[in-house]
């Protein structure tokens, strides 16, 4: 295992930790409807008060936020998924231009860096029928890309690098006002920051050759 990898893995653990830790500071458990809490005591918990399954309105139903973070880590984490599958795919190829394979070693890293850091959120992702079919529309542009040798194997998969990180931008920015829970909305924005440098890097490639 190379030292950048070892460096990654490590920084992706004191995030995890630090992210565990604070989920676990402000965590209250979720009540079915007939045991909702009152008393704005009840939810202070010495540090600060948690207004989750509240029985006052905060303008959306709390039900709906937890599954609006939920949908949102399934759907990262398909992106994820396709993302270092497509960089071990390209790195197990011995022809190609050391540009490219070093942008693929940092996608490797970076996605599965952020797969880890996802865990720490100790929330189970939802995955939605936008998800699988991310999924399988990836999956398909993997398998044509294996067909590719050389020059035209890089052109096309820093373009595929390039559509994918664009899409997956635009549903974060979908995503984001959407989720309600603080965790996974400053998850997300690390994750945007990470896919907006990967596309930019991809097109800087491209133009390159």
């Amino acid at each position: 295992m190379n030292k950048k990898l070892l460096f990654t893995l490590a920084a992706a653990g004191v995030a995890a930790a630090v992210m565990r830790s604070r989920r676990q500071r402000t965590f209250v458990a979720p009540l079915v409807p007939d045991d909702w809490r009152t008393s704005p005591d009840d939810y202070f918990d010495g540090d600060s008060i948690s207004t989750r399954n509240a029985g006052g309105t905060v303008g959306l139903d709390d039900d709906e936020a937890p599954d609006a973070s939920r949908e949102a880590l399934g759907l990262v984490r398909a992106i994820d998924e396709q993302e270092i599958a497509a960089a071990e795919q390209a790195l197990a190829r011995r022809d190609l231009d050391p540009a490219v394979v070093a942008y693929a070693d940092t996608l490797l890293s970076d996605h599965s860096e952020n797969l880890t850091v996802a865990q720490a959120l100790e929330l189970e992702p939802i995955v939605t029928a936008e998800a699988t079919d991310l999924g399988v529309r990836r999956a398909r542009r993997l398998r044509e890309l294996a067909e590719l040798d050389g020059e035209d194997y890089e052109d096309a998969y820093l373009q595929a690098m390039v559509d994918g990180h664009q899409e997956a931008l635009g549903m974060l920015d979908r995503l984001m006002p959407e989720t309600e829970d603080e965790d996974v909305r400053d998850y997300l924005a690390s994750t945007r920051g990470h896919l907006n440098a990967h596309m930019q890097r991809g097109r800087e490639l491209l133009a390159q050759r």
